[in-house]
C-alpha cells in the first residue's frame, strides 16, 4: 500500500510539473503568460482547467503624448481569454495576491472580428483603443439600445434586456486591469506557478448576489420579451406619436425654407403636394370630376346586374349566339328556296 501511494504522489507531482512546464511554454511561444483557473466540473469530482493569457499592456504610440495615460499603460495588465460569466469581483479575485487593483476594463471581440486573425501584439495594441472608455457607460449592443430607447421617450425590448439580464462576456473577450503601482503588474506576471481557484466564499456570495445564470437567466429572458398588453399598448401608443412628431418637424422645417434665398441669393424650388379638399380634422370635402359623379351616381332601384360575369356564363352566351346565328340562316335558306319555287326571287 506504501508503494502505490508513493507511486501515486509520483504520478501528480509529474502531472504538475508537466502543467507547469506547458505554462511556460505557451507563454515563451505566444508571449503569454498562462494562468489557469480551476473551474469545479458540473459533474465529477475532478476540476477543469480554464487558462487565461496575461501579458503587460502596450499602448499604442498615439496615446505617448498624455502624461496620464503613460503612467496608467505602465501599470496595465493584458488579460486575454475570459470566461463569458466573469466578473470584475472574479479577476480581482484571481489577481488579489499581486496587488491593489484599481480598475478593471472587460472588452469584447464581437465589434473587432479581424482580431481572430491577428498576433497577440496586434490584438493587444488594437484593443488599447476602447481603453478610453469610461467606466459604466453601456457598450455595443446595449448603448445602441438605450440611444434608442432615448429617442422621444420610446424604449425598446432590447433595452429593457440590456438592464433587466445579466451581460454576458463573449467567446474570446479580453480586459484591461490597471493596479495601483507597477509592481502590481509584475507581480501578476509571475502567478503562474501555481493554480487559482475559480471563486472563493466572498466572491461566491458577490455572484449569487447579482443577476442570475443559467437556466433562471433564460426564464427570465423569455418573460422580459413578452410584455402584457396593456405595457405593449402603451409602447406602441409612444412610438407612434414620436413618429408623428418626427414628421411634423420635418414638415416645418421644409415649410420655413420654401421661397427663401441662399447665402448666394438662389430660391430653392421645391415641389409642394397640396391636399385637394377642405377638412376640419374628421371630414373632409373634395372636388369631384362629372364622369366620376355620373359613375357614382345610384342607377335607380337596385342597380344594374352584372351580366355574363363568369366565365362559364360567357361560353354559354356564345353558344347561344351562334345557335341563333345558324337558325335565322336556315330560315333564310328556306325562304330563298320558297322564292325561286314560285319565280319571286330575283337577287340582281
Amino acid at each position: 500500500m506504501a508503494k502505490k501511494s508513493t507511486v501515486g504522489g509520483k504520478k501528480k507531482k509529474q502531472s504538475k510539473q508537466a502543467n507547469v512546464e506547458l505554462a511556460h511554454a505557451l507563454a515563451v511561444i505566444d508571449g503569454f503568460q498562462v494562468l489557469p483557473i480551476q473551474v469545479p466540473a458540473a459533474t465529477g469530482d475532478d476540476d477543469v482547467a480554464h487558462y487565461v493569457y496575461l501579458k503587460r499592456h502596450q499602448a499604442p504610440t498615439t496615446l505617448m503624448e498624455d502624461e496620464n495615460r503613460v503612467s496608467e499603460a505602465k501599470r496595465t495588465l493584458f488579460v486575454l481569454n475570459l470566461p463569458v460569466d466573469a466578473t470584475e469581483a472574479d479577476v480581482r479575485h484571481w489577481l488579489r495576491d499581486a496587488g491593489a487593483i484599481e480598475d478593471v476594463r472587460f472588452h469584447t471581440l464581437e465589434h473587432w472580428q479581424e482580431m481572430y486573425a491577428m498576433s497577440g501584439e496586434e490584438a493587444e495594441s488594437q484593443g488599447a483603443k476602447p481603453m478610453l472608455a469610461k467606466k459604466g457607460k453601456l457598450k455595443g449592443r446595449a448603448a445602441t439600445a438605450a440611444a434608442a430607447a432615448a429617442h422621444k421617450g420610446t424604449w425598446s425590448l432590447g433595452e429593457i434586456a440590456a438592464t433587466s439580464l445579466r451581460p454576458l462576456l463573449d467567446a474570446g473577450s479580453y480586459a484591461h486591469v490597471i493596479f495601483l503601482e507597477p509592481l502590481g503588474l509584475d507581480r501578476a506576471l509571475g502567478l503562474t506557478e501555481r493554480a487559482r481557484r475559480w471563486r472563493d466564499e466572498p466572491t461566491m456570495a458577490k455572484s449569487k448576489e447579482q443577476l442570475p445564470l443559467g437556466l433562471a437567466r433564460y426564464q427570465q429572458a423569455y418573460a422580459l420579451s413578452r410584455p402584457n398588453p396593456d405595457e405593449l399598448e402603451k409602447r406602441a401608443n409612444a412610438y407612434i406619436l414620436a413618429h408623428e412628431e418626427r414628421k411634423r418637424e420635418e414638415e416645418e422645417r421644409i415649410a420655413a425654407t420654401l421661397n427663401l434665398p441662399d447665402e448666394d441669393g438662389f430660391i430653392t424650388v421645391r415641389r409642394v403636394h397640396r391636399k385637394r379638399g377642405n377638412t376640419d380634422g374628421k371630414v373632409t370635402v373634395k372636388a369631384i370630376r362629372p364622369e366620376q359623379a355620373q359613375r357614382l351616381a345610384p342607377t335607380g332601384g337596385k342597380g344594374k346586374d352584372v351580366q355574363d360575369f363568369y366565365r362559364f356564363q360567357q361560353r354559354e352566351a356564345k353558344r347561344e349566339k351562334l345557335l341563333e346565328l345558324r337558325r335565322k340562316f336556315e330560315e333564310d335558306k328556306e325562304r330563298i328556296a320558297s322564292m325561286r319555287a314560285n319565280r319571286r326571287f330575283r337577287p340582281y
